[in-house]
């Protein structure tokens, strides 16, 4: 199951038996379930979305907040959802919903601190944006796709942090200690958020290939099927780090998995320097969102 490897020790395998093999994994949330399965539903009409939307109050209003945000620049000009939907488009509105949706399942984690979900939801949008920018220039997945892939190839890592907070606090401080990645560190302690990723994924029933992404994002080479999408999340995963390790853009892996999803030089060297405007983009959409 998911990417962990080599031999684990006796403790990293009684982590791994603790939080996968529980018989009953945290629950997706009905109404986060419920929007999900619409996603899946390819004759899906905007008058079928407004109804669903319509149908919840509070996500009603959160998308018309949103709408109205400095963020899109429509600043109290929409006042119904038929209305956002026209303006923003349908996939930009499917995509506030998931935002939505996804920020109340796993707001109530009771002992992450504000500092710890702003930078899981941060990051998570940004993954999403910049999935969605690549993609333009392959039509191989639709945007809104790319972007779903993108914010919730870290679900793992919020199931972790939500429901197993000790484990997530003790993976956060041995990184810094030893100067590794999460992943990296994540891997010497027993579990990663990949392998819940891929567990909750599978219990919720999510399509194949967010199944794929969220346990192989790390890396794409070992997906066993939907490598493409596995890799444009890696690259857009990366890219949202790149800040903070520069030296990832540039390593013989990433630049394999670029030539893979035909990005030339130009072409990367353009998304690397465009991260801080797609950074100021993402705190926009976030500071509407909270």
């Amino acid at each position: 199951m998911g990417e962990t490897v080599g031999h684990l020790s006796a403790h990293q395998a009684d982590i791994r038996h603790r939080v996968l093999e529980v018989d009953d994994p945290p629950p997706l949330g009905e109404g986060l379930e419920r929007f999900l399965q619409t996603l899946n539903d390819d004759q899906l009409t905007a008058e079928q979305l407004e109804s669903a939307i319509g149908h919840d109050q509070g996500l009603a209003a959160r998308i018309l907040k949103m709408a109205n945000s400095a963020f899109y620049g429509y600043r109290g000009s929409i006042r119904t959802l038929s209305s956002a939907i026209v303006t923003l488009g349908f996939p930009e509105v499917k995509s506030l919903c998931l935002c939505a949706l996804l920020v109340d399942r796993f707001d109530k984690a009771q002992h992450l601190s504000r500092e710890e979900k702003d930078t899981l939801w941060k990051h998570a949008f940004l993954t999403g944006t910049v999935a969605w920018a690549l993609v333009k220039k392959r039509p191989w997945i639709q945007e809104s796709e790319a972007y779903f892939l993108g914010v919730l190839h870290d679900v793992g890592r919020l199931v972790l942090a939500a429901h197993f907070y000790d484990d997530f606090q003790a993976i956060s401080v041995q990184s810094h200690l030893d100067g590794l990645s999460l992943w990296e560190t994540e891997q010497r302690y027993g579990i990663t958020h990949t392998d819940i990723g891929q567990w909750v994924g599978t219990h919720w029933g999510f399509p194949e290939e967010y199944v794929r992404v969220l346990g192989h994002h790390h890396r794409p080479d070992r997906a066993p099927s939907c490598r493409p999408e596995c890799q444009l999340v890696f690259v857009a995963d990366g890219l949202a780090h790149v800040k903070s390790a520069p030296q990832w853009a540039w390593e013989p892996f990433t630049l394999s998995v670029r030539r893979d999803l035909y990005i030339g030089e130009e072409e990367w060297a353009a998304a690397v320097d465009g991260m801080d405007a797609l950074v100021e983009q993402v705190e926009g959409l976030w500071n509407a969102l909270r």
